[in-house]
């Protein structure tokens, strides 16, 4: 999940700045384009911070792919215009909230699951430098289908590994049956 959740942030930055950003709005919007996808994250965020206390890791992470997998059949689909302004900027704040459920999420696993907090973070940084490289010498390469069933079987893979993961670090113990009484 941290190489995919990689792949998805380098997809953002070349990919989609280029296509909805320099091609679509001109060189102009990129600042509010990045402002909207960072100050998406960010609340969203702050907003996990909160949940985190009431619902279980499975919930963002699940909910995510769900979102992820939306997103980028919208991404394969839709054709940006000059017009759409406001739907290519609420369109890079939804990227960039589920880039921040992924980022959290993956950091909080991989911290939590390691006897060493500072080899797991270390772990991390070299997964996302590893999924950049792929994303910008694969962007040369391939087209934008192939790019987009790259992230999501990568994703479909990471998300099965973190539910096996979770399975096997928490199993559930049947409870006894009790006698119905009224």
């Amino acid at each position: 999940m941290a190489y995919q959740s990689t792949v998805y942030e380098g997809l953002v930055k070349i990919r989609l700045i280029k296509m909805y950003g320099t091609n679509t709005l001109g060189l102009g919007m990129i600042g509010y384009i990045m402002m909207c996808y960072g100050t998406s994250q960010l609340a969203m965020l702050l907003i996990i911070e909160k949940l985190q206390k009431r619902l279980k890791p499975v919930v963002f992470v699940l909910k995510g792919f769900l979102v992820t997998q939306g997103l980028l059949l919208v991404l394969y689909i839709w054709e940006p215009r000059s017009d759409s302004v406001y739907s290519i900027l609420g369109f890079m704040s939804l990227w960039g909230a589920v880039d921040a459920v992924w980022q959290s999420q993956v950091q909080g696993i991989l911290v939590s699951s390691a006897v060493r907090k500072e080899p797991a973070v270390i772990c991390y940084r070299v997964c996302q430098g590893v999924g950049l490289c792929v994303v910008f010498f694969s962007s040369i390469v391939l087209s934008l289908l192939y790019k987009v069933c790259l992230i999501g079987s990568t994703l479909v893979l990471g998300v099965i590994g973190y539910l096996v993961m979770e399975v096997s670090n928490n199993p559930v113990t049947p409870q006894e049956n009790r006698a119905f009484s009224v």
